[in-house]
């Protein structure tokens, strides 16, 4: 005798999302030694809770695809869609949660991850991304002496700033 889970399964097929579309560059057996090279997931546990740099990297794709600004609302956009989350190999992440993998976690396993999925693509899309990233961050150097009296112009930064790439 069929059960409910049974006939609702083959009743409905399996479809991929839009989103499970855009991760599939990401081969799960080059990201797991990408993580293990690094030692990412020291310390998050295991098991179909843990927070692993994979979960961590789908995440972020999903906040960044979605044009999602904040810790809050890359929670409320992933509780959203709790149906996806299971086929994603996700689970509903608190604000501290991420705010405690954003600030641990080796930035190495995702720049190592960025290299391998740039090297994926064509050389017309290579030359082009360089004109796409350029700033990963501005940081204001601040200047507090009255010799940089042209320091005080902006109130905001009070020096210049130091863009890295």
């Amino acid at each position: 005798m069929l059960s409910r889970h049974d006939i609702w399964r083959s009743a409905v097929p399996f479809a991929s999302s839009a989103f499970q579309q855009l991760l599939e560059p990401l081969d799960r057996r080059i990201l797991n030694r990408i993580v293990a090279r690094h030692d990412g997931d020291r310390g998050v546990g295991t098991g179909p809770n843990a927070w692993t740099c994979v979960r961590h990297l789908r995440t972020m794709l999903f906040a960044q695809f979605a044009g999602l600004n904040s810790l809050r609302e890359i929670e409320q956009g992933l509780s959203a869609h709790p149906g996806g989350l299971y086929h994603l190999d996700l689970r509903l992440p608190r604000r501290s949660t991420l705010s405690d993998a954003q600030a641990h976690r080796p930035a190495a396993v995702f720049r190592d991850i960025c290299q391998i999925l740039i090297g994926q693509v064509s050389r017309a899309v290579r030359q082009q991304g360089k004109e796409l990233i350029q700033l990963i961050d501005a940081s204001p150097i601040l200047l507090r002496d009255p010799r940089f009296g042209w320091a005080e112009a902006d109130p905001h930064v009070r020096g210049p700033k130091l863009h890295v790439g």
